[in-house]
């Protein structure tokens, strides 16, 4: 029975059940199985008409609240989940339904080692082993073809990967901060650059650090971790107004992203430019969910959390990007930044903005809203971005709402620069399956211009729509053969014929080299070419944004508008919500103990 217990719970671990008994089925995240029965465990009760407690089973009170019998209440297990303010609740099996479609729960020793192997893969033995496979699908499947007459058509499938010609674009030129009177700049290499002691483009206003640390960690490494950042930030002309230490997680009759938003309240009253760094003690989904939650929405104040790991190994890469993401949240734009009139000619020509447009859905087996999000630039170098999201229903691709939030980032814009408004617009939407192609791409055309034509400071601009589509979900991908060697190809490496439409007017790009494994090309289709541009500015275009994500130092693999209306997106999704959810069910259930 132990063993058997043992199993369930490895398999039910972090998956999601429908409690059958409450109205609308609420959803919960199991937590572990009870160590007791339904009734065997027993907590205390306040009756409602005498105040008294009383101790009362499970069993008992959901036969006397829900009108609900339980099945072998001696013997089965109860499910555990865990609210955000420590307190645990017990459901019988009976009253839960596992939610269908969830990916499978934690993986064993054997599968997670087997899944890692499989994705580090070097790409000359990955290429080699589906070769391999192919081979043996081919030969079967030609002799199978042989052996009917019926195969009129001369089907034959050749085993070996296609043969095509590439091109290799050329990456931009970074530049960072001022050293002296010059601003340093970088190349980057195979999709790279070290940044280390380079100047960034600061904020205008001395950041004011408030450090907030588990009071489970140890002094020695959290002051070691907050001298070296000091020490990063200053040789990367990060300045820091003012830098202090407090602790949270001492008082665990309290909920610790409570403890925090305390802590960051108190200090906002009294810094101008706050930035917040939690020092978490474990690496705990739900518990950075709450606390960003708080400190994002709640506290609205800017915020970086780190593990107790990193902490501990105040590494100079991790402390780079720390400074770098630290920098980034206080200025609102890149600490970095490329020559558009050499690189992007687009922007300068005349007053251009770059939208990212995406909707993130929840995992399967999950009801949860999706969430549409748009990202723009608000900048002629797009360092600078204005996004806005909204929660619309369960996977649906298509924006209902996505004119409204045009006209919100245009009103925006107008006030950012001050008045003028933009003539050319570069719309990249992700997710797309191509049989939605023109549904969507015409609905959210007609939506900017509707939004354009409804603000009064655009009656005389006759704007330019660029608007492309990129796949990320495609079963592509580019080896380059040399002696017998697959290799992985270099950053930039565009592909636009053989194995593209016939009309030309789509492309594969990998913008980014893989760290580990293979990298993915991402399948662009152009739609709309109002600006007239030729396919080679356009494929320039998608791989100099590609430079231009905030958060790392090497280009990604989407350009930086999309990069961004993705990660909002999964932000609300994934952090947000689940975090709100968590807090609406810790005030509203009175079920359980």
């Amino acid at each position: 029975m132990a063993n058997l217990k043992k199993a369930l719970q490895r398999d039910l671990a972090s998956r999601f059940i429908k409690l059958e008994h409450l109205k609308g089925g609420r959803q919960k995240k199991i937590t572990r199985l009870s160590s007791g029965t339904p009734n065997s465990h027993v907590f205390e009760q306040e009756d409602k008409e005498t105040g008294k407690k009383r101790k009362i089973s499970v069993a008992d009170y959901f036969y006397q609240t829900y009108k609900k019998s339980l099945d072998s209440p001696d013997v089965f297990p109860m499910i555990v989940i865990k609210r955000p303010t420590g307190q645990e609740d017990y459901y019988p099996l009976d009253v839960c339904s596992i939610v269908p479609f969830q990916p499978k729960g934690n993986m064993t020793i054997e599968e997670r080692s087997f899944v890692i192997n499989e994705t580090r893969k070097d790409l000359d033995e990955r290429f080699k082993e589906v070769i391999k496979h192919a081979a043996d699908l081919a030969n079967v499947l030609n002799q199978s073809l042989k052996a009917k007459e019926a195969n009129f058509l001369g089907i034959e499938m050749e085993a070996t990967p296609l043969p095509v010609e590439g091109k290799v674009l050329a990456p931009p030129l970074i530049i960072y901060g001022k050293r002296g009177d010059r601003p340093v700049t970088v190349e980057p290499r195979q999709g790279s650059w070290n940044i280390q002691d380079t100047p960034l483009f600061t904020p205008k206003r001395p950041i004011d650090l408030l450090t907030i640390a588990h009071s489970r960690m140890e002094d020695g490494p959290v002051n070691t971790f907050l001298d070296e950042l000091e020490r990063v930030a200053k040789n990367s002309s990060v300045n820091f107004n003012s830098s202090s230490l407090q602790w949270y997680g001492n008082d665990r009759t309290v909920a610790e992203h409570i403890q925090i938003k305390k802590v960051v309240e108190d200090e906002k009253n009294k810094k101008k430019n706050l930035f917040v760094v939690v020092m978490l003690d474990s690496k705990d989904s739900m518990k950075y969910n709450l606390i960003k939650n708080e400190l994002d929405l709640g506290c609205q104040v800017a915020s970086q959390c780190v593990v107790r790991r990193n902490v501990e190994k105040s590494s100079g890469s991790l402390l780079g990007n720390i400074i770098n993401a630290i920098n980034v949240k206080a200025s609102d734009q890149n600490g970095f930044g490329i020559n558009a009139t050499v690189d992007i000619p687009l922007l300068k020509k005349m007053p251009t903005t770059c939208i990212g447009i995406d909707v993130y859905h929840a995992p399967p087996g999950s009801s949860r809203l999706s969430e549409a999000a748009i990202s723009a630039s608000i900048n002629s170098t797009a360092t600078r971005y204005y996004s806005t999201a909204r929660s619309q229903k369960s996977r649906v691709e298509g924006i209902a709402d996505i004119r409204s939030m045009f006209e919100e980032f245009l009103s925006e814009s107008l006030v950012q620069l001050k008045g003028t408004p933009f003539v050319q617009f570069v719309m990249i939407r992700d997710g797309v399956a191509e049989t939605q192609f023109m549904d969507i791409c015409q609905a959210e055309i007609k939506a900017l211009q509707d939004a354009v034509a409804s603000i009064k400071a655009y009656a005389s601009t006759k704007i330019q729509i660029l608007y492309m589509i990129a796949q990320k979900r495609n079963i592509t991908r580019i080896a380059v053969p040399h002696e017998g060697v697959f290799h992985t190809p270099p950053a930039g490496t565009v592909i636009d014929h053989t194995i593209t439409g016939r009309n030309k007017d789509d492309f594969y790009i990998l913008p980014h080299k893989a760290i580990i494994g293979s990298a993915k090309p991402i399948h662009f289709h152009l739609v709309k070419n109002d600006m007239q541009l030729s396919m080679v500015e356009i494929q320039d275009l998608i791989f100099k944004l590609c430079h231009l994500h905030p958060g790392c130092t090497r280009s990604v693999s989407l350009p930086a508008p999309l990069y961004n209306a993705h990660k909002l997106g999964y932000r609300i999704g994934q952090v947000y919500r689940p975090a709100m959810e968590q807090f609406d069910d810790a005030k509203s259930e009175t079920s359980g103990t």
